[in-house]
C-alpha cells in the first residue's frame, strides 16, 4: 500500500502531463538560469506530485503512533522544498506547483478510497490471520 500511494503522485502528474502539455518557462528570459536545458512538458510538476504523495504515504505508516505529528510535519516541509525547488531554478511556473499538490492530493485521496472500500472485501474472502488483516488494512 506505501508504494501504491507514492507512486499515485507520478501517475496522476504523467496524466495531466499528457491532458495539458504546457511548455516549461523559456530559461532565456531568467536573470541566472540554473537549468537551462528543460525537457518534458511543464504542468504539473512530477517532483512537487512525488514529494506529496510520498508525505501522505509516510504519515499513513505513522498514524496511530507518536510519530505521526512529525511525520506530518516534516512531510508539509518536505513538499514546501521540494515546491520552492522547482520554481527557484525556473524549471516550473507556480501554478504547475498548485496543480501538483492538489494533483499528489487526489490520487492519494482517490487511492486510498478505492483501498478502503475494496480491500476489507478482498481480506474476507483470503485465508489470512487478524495480525496480518489489521497491518494490511
Amino acid at each position: 500500500a506505501f508504494g501504491l500511494v507514492a507512486v499515485s503522485g507520478w501517475v496522476a502528474s504523467e496524466f495531466f502531463k499528457i491532458l495539458v502539455a504546457r511548455q516549461r518557462p523559456n530559461p532565456a528570459l531568467l536573470f541566472d538560469p540554473l537549468a537551462p536545458e528543460t525537457g518534458t512538458d511543464s504542468f504539473p510538476s512530477g517532483h512537487v506530485s512525488f514529494a506529496v504523495t510520498l508525505a501522505f504515504a509516510v504519515y499513513f505508516l505513522a498514524r496511530g503512533t507518536r510519530w505521526a505529528k512529525f511525520a506530518a510535519v516534516a512531510g508539509v516541509v518536505a513538499a514546501a522544498v521540494v515546491a520552492w525547488s522547482r520554481l527557484y531554478i525556473g524549471v516550473h511556473y507556480p501554478s504547475d506547483v498548485v496543480g501538483s499538490v492538489l494533483a499528489g492530493s487526489a490520487a492519494v485521496m482517490l487511492l486510498t478510497g478505492c483501498w478502503n472500500w475494496l480491500a476489507p472485501r478482498a481480506w474476507k474472502r483470503l485465508p489470512v490471520n487478524a495480525a496480518t488483516r489489521r497491518f494490511l488494512l
